[in-house]
Parts: structure tokens; sequence; C-alpha cells
């Protein structure tokens, strides 16, 4: 029997890793994430918008999974101020959080892909083995895109 791919475990207690592929042409990666993320954003919380495509309350460039497009290792346990040294806004970079698609560590799997066209793709009711696949394959079909490492909250 395989293991079922546990959407606590990839997307973090409330937080979760989305990969955004934004087309090469665009000039700023980081604006065209947030902008192909737009239709998926609940400022109300998930439950209280009255959206059925909405995903998540909150979102940032890197937040919890800075880094981690290049090699950069989790930290999830971190205590508040902990957290606000490592991943504050302050310290933020979006360029820390985008890689080219044929680039991003085989090992790293988000929770949700968001494709240049807007569409959401997530692990929800997928085994681990079958999302990890999904994701490898999509970044293959969009390898001359670049990936925004977008940290979600919901």
């Amino acid at each position: 029997m395989e293991a079922r791919a546990d959407a606590e475990e990839l997307r973090g207690v409330s937080h979760f890793l989305t990969f955004v592929l934004v087309r090469p042409e665009e000039a700023d990666a980081a604006h065209r994430a947030r902008e192909l993320l737009a239709p998926y954003f609940a400022p109300d919380g998930v439950y209280a918008s009255g959206n059925p495509a909405s995903k998540f309350d909150g979102c940032v460039v890197g937040g919890r999974f800075d880094g981690q497009l290049c090699g950069a290792e989790p930290m999830y346990n971190l205590t508040p101020a902990e957290f606000q040294r490592r991943y504050g806004f302050d310290v933020l970079r979006d360029g820390d959080n985008v890689r080219a698609a044929s680039e991003v560590p085989a090992a790293l799997a988000p929770y949700a892909v968001v494709t240049p066209e807007s569409g959401w793709l997530d692990c929800e009711g997928k085994d681990a083995a079958r999302w990890r696949a999904e994701v490898r394959e999509l970044l293959r079909l969009h390898a001359a895109c670049v990936v925004v490492a977008v940290d979600c909250h919901c």
C-alpha cells in the first residue's frame, strides 16, 4: 500500500509551500506570482470568504520556505523571535525564492502548484509518489518558466 500525501505535513500547521510558475518574459516574477495567486486569496479567511476557489488568507514570497529553492535547509520550529530574525520581512529577498523550473531540487515538494494560466493544482487526495511525479511533470512541461516559492497561510 502506498503512503498518502499528508496534506498537513506538506502544508505545515497553517502554512504551505506553493510553487507559482511564471513565464520567463515577465520582468518581475515575484509580482506576477502575486497576480496569479490573486483568485485564490481570501482576506477574511478561506471559510468566511464565500469564494469556493479561495485557498489562503495571506501569502509572502519565501516566508517560512525562504531559500529552499536554492538549497537552504528548512527551519520550521523556531520561536517567534527566531522566526522574525530568519524570516522577517526585513530579511526576505524575492531573488532567494525564484529559480528556473529545471533547477528546482527534486526532493522539494510543494503543497500546491499554480500554472502560468493561474490554474491551481494541489496534493489533496493524492498519494505522495503520485503528487511528486505530477509536480516533476509540471516542472518539465514548464521548463522555460521560473518557479516562485510562496508561503501561503490559511
